[in-house]
């Protein structure tokens, strides 16, 4: 498992910016009721912080979370205590906190499914580690639904279950696939929202923007003219 897969992660944990261009802005929304004639109004405006980290394409990923000797300890251990010690030792220093119970949980419903499903080593290591670059992929971007982390999976899948090398191989047959797809949504999917609220930052940025009110039509903005035919008076000698 590469040590700093979470890295890219942290770095914006605790990171507070304020350059505009960096978020996501949510307007307001738009009520049809006619406010009441006011000088001034403010509205409130959702930004969410926008985050670029690279993100692995699908591929052949068997050994991509634990090398073969890892996954063939795993499946030994019996104990669920030191099953779940074996996977959290393999984070090292990060990620911390509710992300690391979460992705600890993760690994080991997955490695519960695989010795349920009678898997062999190179399936149980290429289904981890499709979960753990599914979950990499949802953690490290903002802007990610439902629907491209199925796709994502989805295509992982596939490079694990058809016969073209070298960019697929065969390694699980139709009905395997269906079973993997079935518990990923089930796990996986359905659960987004809690994942994503327990594994990324949550902060807002509030600004108070000051709205002045629309011009009547007809009249136009500014001090008022002198009136015409009036001028100086002169003085009297």
């Amino acid at each position: 498992m590469n040590r700093n897969a979470f890295d890219s992660i942290a770095l914006n944990a605790n990171k507070y910016e304020i350059d505009i261009k960096n978020y996501f802005i949510t307007p307001p929304e738009q009520s049809s009721v006619p406010s009441d004639t006011e000088d001034s109004q403010t509205e409130e405006y959702l930004a969410c912080k926008r985050t670029k980290f690279p993100v692995a394409d699908a591929h052949i990923c068997t050994w991509d979370y634990l090398t073969k000797p890892e996954v063939i300890h795993l499946l030994g251990i019996k104990s669920k205590r030191l099953r779940r010690q074996f996977i959290e030792n393999k984070l090292h220093r990060k990620p911390k906190g509710l992300p690391r119970i979460i992705f600890r949980e993760l690994m080991y419903s997955v490695t519960k499914f695989c010795t349920s499903s009678n898997y062999t080593v190179e399936q149980t290591g290429a289904l981890l580690s499709q979960f753990y670059l599914t979950h990499l992929f949802f953690t490290s971007v903002l802007d990610v639904g439902p629907e491209k982390v199925y796709e994502y999976f989805k295509e992982l899948q596939m490079c694990h279950s058809l016969p073209f090398p070298p960019h697929s191989i065969k390694l699980f047959n139709l009905e395997e696939i269906k079973n993997n797809m079935v518990h990923f949504c089930k796990l996986y999917v359905r659960n987004l929202p809690l994942v994503r609220f327990l594994c990324l930052p949550n902060f807002t940025l509030r600004v108070n923007h000051h709205l002045e009110p629309d011009i009547a039509p007809g009249k136009k903005k500014g001090k008022k003219g002198k009136k015409k035919g009036k001028g100086k008076k002169g003085k009297k000698k």
